[in-house]
């Protein structure tokens, strides 16, 4: 996630799966709160 935030400018809309791990690594990544974030939970 480190590397996606440093190909990136400006604000980012980001979607992942539900993956636990996603939450804290988008949190470190984009501390600056540069990103709009979901998870898509299919059923």
């Amino acid at each position: 996630m480190l590397d996606v935030a440093s190909r990136v400018t400006g604000r980012v809309q980001l979607t992942t799966d539900a993956h636990r791990p996603y939450d804290w690594a988008v949190a470190l990544a984009f501390e600056d709160g540069k990103v709009d974030y979901a998870q898509l939970i299919k059923r």
